[in-house]
């Protein structure tokens, strides 16, 4: 062994030496440096093999993103066909094990949503219904007739096109690769679109099961997805993903599914063999045209979705086109919202009487609530009213609003406006233009039911299927009764709105139990309101009224119903070749009422009470008797209806020919011996047009050739306007779009193949 020297002087002992010490020194530094040479290698070794995993992992977690992406992507679609509808399924894959699937309860109805799914299917939504809660739209019609309102429509927009059926097969056909056992592949032709690009897995995914749990406003779709990395070329599974997205969906309604109009209430409003309770003859859609008009109906049949159209009498090219996403004609019984929120309603109610000489007075009401809009500008008003009638030239019931100033009218009994008069609508100043009021800024409530009880045979044996449009084309949206043996609800009658055409009628109406009609009387001639008070005949329910005296108190001023002489009710009606549920009183109109003035003397024997009776068809004018039936009410002893007597009654009819004006015996006109006074409408000046939302149980817009003078203003502000009016999207009502948005998504299994 060789001895180390050191020359350096040190403290250790002389004679001592270092023989074998740099052997173990050599050593140590050796596995030293093994040791750190292997942990680098394991080191290395641990990031690719974790570099792989975590590439395998994202491949399979891309698939299954993708996978979401991909569905919420085709079922947001709302420009081809109803594929949102899809949103709302309940299923689930060929490959799903039992317990991902849904399971109905045993009560479960395959026609009732969401039926009894099917494995690897997805429904026709145009088969299923809402649950009928109370029985609110069946209304006492059973299964198989009705099972509720059908989930999703039967039929695409009608309007200026025409309608065709929705391809739910199709669709069905579609989307039903989305739950078989083959996987989808993530963009298959990558390598097409990207040349030269080095991807070694293919990504595809499977559809397990698809849960919605909410209702016909929204809900919550749970989507169960597996997704998997395959190596190019290979059936290997290298790595899945396993996870459940739970996305919220949510109702949506554009400007263009907005409900500029509705109709319909339940199911029977469907069966227009007996009336209907839509009609469109003379409207004439102005504005931007852009909304809808939803029929509220169930449609059976793919085949109604080319005829429907032929029953509403409208003109094509007077409607939103339909086909560049204005909206139209829409059929089906989508959900209503419930009654707009009422505040600071007084608790007393008022009948009011237009007419041209005593609308301008405070006693009339005709005015309160432009004039209440003077001490009251900053809160919003709300006013309670029994029955409104304006009739004669230039007669006007004036409202004013504004934004700050809103106005709620709550209708108990019926509106009329007709004989030249207006309905006077302002913005936010009593003396601005007639017209230009905000349709958000005046709602009207109809109540349901019966009404005020001014009159006790006004309330009772009354009907919601009572008033209908008529189905009969030639009647031309004519007012119908259904049996003609109960008493109709309210009805809002609108023969004219203004003299001109930019005065609009601008409100919100909601009244889904009440008739809108905007028909006028043919007769050439009109009653003329007492400037002293005196009886008057009127429309209220959409049937023949009379009120006692147009200047009294608020009961002088309520509805009696008149009835035929076989006890019929007579409807208001325009058309010649009605329906006659009468014989004694086909094609006759009333024209105006009146009592024989004390001490007069036509020189003839005649009734006490008469009515002046114009015949449609032979243009015949005639006097006939009415018995003025009393009935004691809360205002005492009081005349409560009228019931005309038979020509062959003494007295009870005088033919007068062609003239209304054909002198008595004693040398002056028949009709001047009961008060009657007679004015001509001005048809020239008079028109319909309007700025409003309407939602109705029937909108009966006849066709009496007046559609140059009809206007109905669609507005794409309208939802935006009503919804932000009460604070509440449920007032954006119109053609539903579902869409989907993730909320949040978490991971259920993993697993790799190493």
């Amino acid at each position: 062994m060789t001895k180390i020297k050191l020359n350096k002087p040190t403290l250790r002992p002389s004679g001592e030496t270092y023989d074998g010490f740099a052997l173990p020194q050599i050593l140590i530094l050796s596995i030293g440096l093994a040791l750190g040479i292997t942990g680098l290698l394991a080191a290395s070794l641990n990031r690719l093999s974790t570099s792989k995993i975590a590439s395998l992992e994202m491949q399979s977690k891309n698939a299954v993103d993708s996978g979401i992406f991909n569905i919420r992507s085709l079922l947001n679609n709302s420009v081809r066909g109803a594929l949102y509808y899809y949103w709302l399924t309940k299923s689930c894959s060929a490959t799903a094990d039992s317990k991902e699937c849904y399971s109905p309860p045993i009560t479960a109805h395959p026609k009732v949503f969401p039926g009894i799914p099917q494995k690897a299917a997805f429904p026709d939504f145009s088969q299923l219904h809402w649950t009928d809660t109370g029985n609110t739209w069946c209304d006492g019609i059973s299964a198989p007739q009705c099972y509720g309102r059908q989930v999703g429509p039967m039929c695409t927009y009608g309007g200026r096109h025409a309608a065709g059926a929705v391809p739910w097969a199709s669709m069905r056909g579609v989307l039903s690769g989305l739950l078989d056992s083959t996987e989808d592949q993530v963009a298959p032709n990558f390598a097409n679109k990207f040349p030269g690009s080095t991807r070694q897995f293919n990504q595809t995914f499977l559809i397990k099961s698809l849960d919605y749990v909410g209702g016909e406003d929204g809900g919550e779709s749970s989507i169960s997805i597996e997704g998997f990395a395959k190596p190019i070329g290979s059936s290997q599974v290298s790595s899945s993903s396993k996870l459940r997205a739970n996305i919220a969906v949510t109702k949506v309604v554009t400007s263009s599914g907005f409900a500029v109009l509705s109709a319909g209430s339940n199911e029977r409003d469907g069966n227009i063999s007996n009336g209907q309770s839509l009609y469109l003859g003379d409207l004439n859609v102005t504005g931007d045209k852009t909304g809808s008009i939803i029929w509220r109906r169930n449609i059976k049949s793919i085949n109604d979705c080319k005829t429907f159209a032929t029953s509403l009498g409208f003109e094509r090219n007077k409607l939103p086109d339909n086909n560049s996403g204005k909206g139209g004609l829409w059929v089906q019984p989508v959900g209503m919202p419930s009654l707009p929120k009422i505040s600071n309603s007084n608790s007393s109610s008022t009948a009011v009487f237009c007419t041209p000489t005593n609308y301008q007075s405070t006693s009339s009401k005709c005015n309160v609530l432009s004039q209440s809009f003077k001490t009251s500008g900053n809160k919003d008003r709300t006013m309670n009213f029994d029955d409104i009638f304006v009739y004669g030239k230039n007669t006007t019931f004036d409202i004013t609003t504004s934004d700050k100033s809103r106005v709620t009218m709550i209708v108990k009994g019926s509106i009329h406006i007709a004989n030249d008069a207006r309905f006077c609508h302002r913005d936010n100043s009593v003396s601005a233009k007639c017209g230009s009021g905000k349709p958000q800024n005046l709602t009207i409530l109809f109540e349901k039911g019966a009404g005020h009880n001014i009159i006790p045979n006004n309330t009772a044996n009354n009907d919601k299927q009572e008033l209908a449009c008529s189905s009969n084309f030639r009647d031309n949206g004519d007012l119908h009764l259904v049996s003609n043996t109960k008493i109709p609800h309210n009805s809002l009658i609108i023969g004219n709105t203004s003299t001109a055409k930019d005065e609009k009628f601008g409100a919100f109406i909601y009244a889904p139990q009440t008739t809108l009609s905007t028909i006028s009387e043919v007769a050439p001639v009109y009653q003329k309101p007492s400037t002293t008070g005196s009886k008057h005949i009127v429309a209220a329910r959409g049937v023949y009224a009379f009120v006692e005296n147009t200047m009294g108190a608020s009961h002088d001023k309520a509805p009696r119903l008149i009835r035929s002489p076989n006890g019929k009710l007579i409807p208001f009606s325009f058309a010649k070749s009605s329906k006659a549920w009468d014989p004694s009183f086909k094609d006759l109109s009333i024209i105006a009422i009146g009592t024989k003035l004390a001490g007069s003397n036509p020189g003839q024997s005649s009734h006490n009470d008469m009515i002046l009776v114009y015949n449609k068809l032979t243009k015949q004018y005639s006097l006939r008797g009415i018995n003025i039936i009393n009935g004691n009410t809360s205002n005492g002893n009081i005349s409560v209806a009228g019931q005309v007597l038979s020509t062959g009654f003494p007295g009870a009819y005088i033919d007068l020919l062609g003239s209304p004006l054909t002198l008595a015996p004693n040398g002056n006109p028949w009709i001047s011996y009961y008060g009657i006074e007679l004015d001509q409408p001005n048809d020239s000046k008079s028109f319909l047009s309007f700025k409003s939302i309407a939602w109705m149980k029937n909108i009966c817009i006849a066709k009496q050739g007046k559609s140059s003078n009809f206007e109905w203003e669609f507005n794409e502000d309208y939802n935006k306007d009503l919804a932000q009016r009460y604070q509440n999207l449920d007032f954006n009502y119109g053609v539903p779009y579902y869409r989907g948005q993730a909320i949040k998504v978490w991971d259920i299994l993993r697993d790799f193949n190493r």
